[in-house]
């Protein structure tokens, strides 16, 4: 049941190894960025299933502060035994771009990731899974 949240995770919080750089951000790329796709599909996206028991994506999103500072969250909705409870996973960090890519450090996880950013959308890859970002109004 455990073996595709990691993937997930890793989607949802990042996932690659990147170099940070101390370049300045420009503030028109500020704002939250909610998940609204994964590997194409919408959401509610299936981590994991083994007969009745399921764990969904249910939400997702990534605040990027002016200051440099960032919040990736994640919903995650988990039925066993026709039991359903939903739990939430934050990270926060501080973040750089460099053109059309946003470098992630988490500080409370101690990982780095990327992601690209184009117009209204932030895209991260990681291992597998694409997840798409739209910027909210």
């Amino acid at each position: 049941m455990n073996r595709l949240i990691l993937p997930v995770l890793m989607l949802v919080m990042a996932g690659c190894d990147s170099g940070l750089s101390p370049e300045i951000h420009p503030a028109r790329h500020t704002g939250t960025y909610v998940l609204s796709t994964v590997n194409g599909a919408k959401l509610p996206f299936i981590v994991d299933e083994l007969m009745n028991d399921r764990v969904e994506v249910i939400a997702g999103s990534i605040d990027l502060n002016a200051d440099g500072t960032f919040t990736d969250r994640a919903t995650f909705r988990e039925t066993r035994a026709g039991e359903v409870t939903t739990h939430e996973s934050a990270t926060t960090g501080t973040y750089s771009r460099e053109v059309s890519i946003v470098n992630f450090r988490s500080g409370d996880q101690g990982g780095t990731y990327r992601a690209s950013i184009s117009g209204t959308a932030l895209v991260i890859i990681a291992e597998g899974l694409r997840g798409v970002y739209r910027r909210a109004s």
